[in-house]
């Protein structure tokens, strides 16, 4: 089946579980459970810093509350916050930069 894009960009006739790179792990798994989010953040802090509206490109939307879960699990995660534009086009206040700097301790 051929794929056609829409006006945001989207393929159609394309699973959202299919990859273009078979190493993009993050982008793979489209399930909204909590740990299959928690997984994607992990993933996506490895590679480099992210920011709200980064995560949310990867389909997590409750990014605090993420974040909040994984640190309460032992990942240590670093917030900086800053004043900018989404990727919406809105100005806001108190946007977060999120840096992984350390994984939970091995017990």
């Amino acid at each position: 089946m051929p794929t056609t894009t829409n006006e945001k960009g989207r393929d159609f006739g394309k699973s959202t579980t299919q990859t273009t790179k078979p190493h993009d792990t993050v982008v793979a798994d489209s399930s909204t459970a909590t740990e299959v989010q928690e997984r994607r953040i992990i993933e996506a802090l490895r590679q480099r810093d992210c920011t709200t509206d980064d995560l949310r490109a990867l389909g997590i939307y409750q990014v605090s509350a993420r974040v909040f879960g994984l640190r309460r699990k032992g990942w240590d995660i670093r917030t900086v916050l800053f004043d900018g534009w989404s990727a919406d086009g809105y100005r806001h206040s108190r946007m977060a930069r999120y840096s992984l700097l350390s994984g939970p301790e091995a017990d």
